[in-house]
């Protein structure tokens, strides 16, 4: 029981080094008295009974999702009234993939950086990167953007506000409440009195 509490003790303070580890060696010491140790290398009077490889921790999903916006920004190009459209934002929604979207119906710069990237004025398209998906397919898409670095992990906080993405359109307006039945004055109750 020592012997695997200093072990976690051992791994716990090498993830806490300043200095980025690959991989740490930790050596089972074993004294005369049968007591265990954990070092890098066995002391004098002592011999070693195991050795094991600890390496460091992988990136976290949030550090990959960082890093993969960074270097391969999502751009949606997108017209108001198109239900691929709608999908596609949905997709990179539900992903929490952080996008710009850029909407072309009447922006001459937007189709016309549109029109430079896909070589053609087609929406829905995405850029993720230097990759360039028109029309809507599901599947291409979660492709490009796990080839990309986003992490597959849906639930991942987004990695990077998308400062300048305006807010995705609603799904539907929410329905409106049914009105109050009116009140008859048989309905009504008696004014409350004093005693």
């Amino acid at each position: 029981m020592k012997a695997r509490i200093a072990l976690a003790l051992v791994v716990a303070l090498t993830g806490l080094t300043a200095v980025p580890v690959r991989a740490v060696t930790v050596v089972e010491c074993v004294d005369k008295h049968g007591a265990s140790t954990f070092q890098d290398r066995c002391p004098p009077g002592t011999v070693k009974k195991s050795e094991k490889q600890i390496r460091a921790p992988r990136k976290d999903a949030d550090a990959n999702a960082r890093e993969a916006a960074k270097n391969n920004p999502v751009v949606l190009y997108a017209v108001a009234s198109c239900e691929a459209c709608d999908l596609v934002r949905k997709q990179l929604s539900a992903r929490k993939i952080p996008f710009v979207e850029k909407t072309v119906d009447e922006d001459a710069d937007a189709q016309a950086t549109l029109k430079k990237a896909a070589g053609q004025l087609t929406v829905p398209t995405v850029t993720v990167g230097t990759q360039v998906f028109t029309g809507y397919s599901k599947d291409a898409l979660e492709q490009g953007l796990t080839q990309a670095g986003y992490p597959e992990d849906k639930g991942v906080p987004p990695p990077v506000p998308a400062a300048e993405a305006p807010a995705p359109a609603s799904e539907a307006p929410p329905a409106p409440e049914a009105p109050a039945p009116e009140s008859t004055p048989a309905d009504e109750a008696p004014p409350a009195t004093e005693s």
